[in-house]
């Protein structure tokens, strides 16, 4: 019976300091020590996001406008043996092109995704926030720093 007595005592009193403890790193931690950013808002407002969607749309036309005129080609076919031939070469070379304006699509992306979480690390450590997140998952606080950043990487 002592023995319990002593380990519920124990118990009670590491319980006791773990919220003291815990109390103490609330209250010790700044104010403003999280922040949000509307990543949406930088994303549609930076420059290098509308070049690259530019891009993007015309290389996506220019695409559109081959595959028309392979189709084309195709079709002037006498044979399908001719026919059958042609359309494996174009299908490669559409894979090809493909492929190449993924690649592109997501390096440039990387590289813009890169340039924004700088932005947004280089003014979390100059302001102080331990803490900066999406602005969509914050019901309620934290400091708004997205036109900081939009700023940074317009």
């Amino acid at each position: 019976m002592k023995n319990s007595v002593k380990v519920l005592s124990v118990a009670a009193l590491a319980i006791g300091l773990g919220f003291g403890v815990n109390s103490i790193a609330t209250t010790a931690a700044p104010a403003n020590s999280i922040a949000v950013v509307d990543v949406a808002q930088v994303i549609n407002n930076n420059s290098q996001v509308k070049k690259l969607k530019e891009s993007q749309e015309k290389k996506s036309e220019a695409l559109k406008t081959w595959v028309e005129a392979a189709r084309a080609d195709v079709e002037k076919q006498k044979t399908d043996s001719a026919k059958e031939t042609l359309t494996q070469k174009y299908n490669k070379e559409l894979q090809a092109k493909v492929d190449s304006q993924r690649k592109e699509l997501y390096d440039e992306s990387t590289k813009i995704d890169k340039k924004i979480g700088e932005a947004i690390a280089k003014n979390a450590q100059a302001n102080g926030y331990s803490v900066v997140l999406v602005k969509g998952a914050v019901l309620y606080g934290g400091a708004d720093i997205t036109e900081d950043i939009k700023k940074a990487t317009k």
